[in-house]
């Protein structure tokens, strides 16, 4: 035991017990108090601050302890070994767990620079998570370098130092360049995983808003609450149908703030609801909404409905396209049907046989009922679609799942989508949507009916939901006030007589 007592590696744990355990132990049940008293919304700057100031006491102690210099050569070589555990994670998890080990594991904390390393770890969910991993790796090494002060003990560390860079810089490449990186979609989960696009200002109490607001009080108003029918629908007529209730819900905004973080914070709201279309189809046949917005339903939904003996009914309420897109720099501007569908089933599989160039068409999918997936399937009729390209993920239950990829900007990529999204809510950059046998998805073409592939934005409602309310509001969408909500939403009115407003004929 006196040896024990008197070997390095004890005098380091004493240290670290003594100077960064326990005042992490004290702060921590001090947070605890603090939140509850004060409430969850100040815990984590208040926190931050804490454990910032508690880190700085330990890498001070830690420094006037006089620590041997090979105190520091093992703190580095655990660190070599730490960064070579994230750049394994990185390969086994096809880059899903990079970053895992440094968020979670007590070793990032045991190295020589504690504050930085909370400080990268409060980060790790920001954009600057690679290069501050990288940091972070580079730091710890140079700082058992530093104090190093036997020239043969630094010469040794050189190698420590050098794999570090390595290692890291590998992980940093390997997680960019990941499968799980490059197919997850645009990386940003809004209402609760429901969304890769941020609606924060289409919400009925934005503010700012990105809504159409009315400049005079709605020709029809629901004045109570009792009497709102709940909406849900489809990502991307939110903006839309949030513009409806906006106007016509009296107090809307206020009422549901006060419930946006209460037991509606799955479905995003109480009235106004966002899920997606499988979901949203479901919650409708169990009555808990009134009207779904969104595209038709599929032939699964259909057989759900009829199992449960009730009836879709759809209302046109707006018209929309089904658009393919590609790169910007592809030079292939037109496809025609047969093509895009021979595309799609595997038969060509190259750019030169569908009039580009000599080039892999990489043909993305979207997810199994979503709304583009359902229109894509009535778009290739008979034609079977091929397996779509997946990419393996880590499931949090264990096991490892596969995801359709979403559309990636690649050389040779081709996807497909409704032209809200791309026109509307940009949620594609470098892109161009193309031609479908010569007829490009302009507003006019798309009005007047001469893109082949326009389809319509329907209120879906049960037959057996007889609330006066909800046909009403659904008679108000399809006014000449409503349909001017519908064209200044980004969609084309169901009816080419209504006129915007500035008094041209949409």
């Amino acid at each position: 035991m006196d040896n024990l007592r008197g070997s390095l590696i004890w005098k380091y744990l004493k240290i670290f017990l003594k100077y960064y355990v326990l005042p992490f132990f004290v702060l921590s049940f001090v947070c605890v108090v603090f939140t509850m008293a004060a409430g969850d919304e100040l815990l984590s700057a208040f926190g931050s601050v804490l454990l910032m100031c508690a880190g700085l006491w330990g890498w001070y102690k830690l420094n006037s302890s006089k620590l041997d210099d090979r105190v520091w050569k093992f703190s580095a070589s655990a660190f070599l070994g730490y960064a070579v555990l994230e750049v394994i994670s990185a390969a086994v998890s096809s880059g899903e767990f990079f970053g895992f080990i440094s968020d979670d594991t007590v070793i990032g904390y045991a190295f020589p620079l504690l504050p930085l390393n909370i400080l990268f770890t409060l980060m790790m969910r920001k954009p600057l998570h690679h290069l501050t991993v990288f940091l972070m790796y580079l730091s710890n090494a140079l700082i058992s370098y530093f104090f190093v002060r036997k020239k043969e003990l630094r010469k040794g560390l050189i190698w420590v130092l050098s794999a570090a860079v390595l290692s890291a810089s590998f992980g940093v490449i390997m997680f960019l360049n990941s499968p799980g990186r490059k197919y997850s979609g645009h990386g940003f989960k809004y209402m609760h995983g429901w969304s890769s696009t941020d609606f924060s200002d289409y919400l009925p109490y934005s503010n700012p808003s990105s809504l159409v607001i009315l400049d005079h009080d709605a020709s029809y108003m629901i004045e109570e609450e009792k009497n709102f029918p709940v909406l849900d629908g489809a990502e991307a007529c939110y903006p839309m149908y949030s513009s409806f209730a906006k106007n016509v819900y009296r107090n809307i905004g206020e009422i549901e703030k006060a419930v946006s973080e209460t037991k509606y914070e799955y479905t995003n709201g109480k009235y106004v609801s966002f899920t997606n279309s499988s979901s949203g189809f479901r919650r409708l046949l169990f009555k808990e909404i009134d009207i779904f917005f969104g595209s038709r339903p599929s032939e699964g939904m259909l057989k759900e409905a009829e199992y449960y003996g009730e009836e879709f009914v759809l209302t046109p309420i707006a018209k929309e396209a089904f658009v393919f897109f590609a790169e910007d720099k592809n030079p292939v501007n037109d496809l025609s049907s047969e093509d895009i569908k021979k595309i799609y089933s595997g038969e060509i599989t190259n750019w030169k046989d569908a009039g580009g160039k000599n080039q892999e068409i990489v043909a993305f999918q979207r997810p199994e009922e979503s709304g583009s997936q359902i229109m894509m399937k009535y778009f290739m009729g008979d034609v079977p679609l091929k397996e779509p390209k997946t990419y393996e993920v880590f499931s949090s239950m264990g096991g490892i799942i596969d995801r359709v990829a979403e559309y990636h900007n690649e050389a040779g990529a081709l996807g497909y989508t409704f032209r809200y999204f791309l026109e509307g809510l940009h949620q594609e950059d470098r892109v161009k949507m193309l031609s479908v046998d010569g007829v490009y998805p302009s507003a006019e073409n798309i009005q007047n009916g001469s893109y082949p592939f326009t389809t319509y934005v329907y209120a879906v409602t049960l037959k057996s939901n007889e609330d006066p309310y909800v046909h009403q509001f659904i008679d108000y969408i399809l006014s000449e006030e409503g349909q001017s909500i519908v064209y200044q939403s980004g969609y084309s009115p169901v009816n080419p007589y209504i006129k915007s407003a500035d008094g041209e004929t949409m």
